[in-house]
């Protein structure tokens, strides 16, 4: 029985991850009107923060 709860929490929590991962990817598309400048803005400011979460999650192990 804790197993299977154990289970369904898992799949809830990959679920809301892999949500979020796509709504910050294609975060831009969801705006509307998005200009040349403004998608580079966001490009270089989502690989800043992967690289930092990158750099927190090595901090770690």
């Amino acid at each position: 029985m804790i197993k299977k709860v154990l289970k369904i929490i898992g799949i809830v929590i990959l679920c809301i991850g892999v949500i979020a991962l796509l709504f910050i990817k294609f975060w831009p598309s969801l705006g509307g009107n998005v200009n040349k400048e403004d998608e580079k803005n966001y490009k270089a400011r989502n690989s800043f923060i992967k690289k930092e979460y990158f750099m927190e999650i090595l901090k770690f192990n």
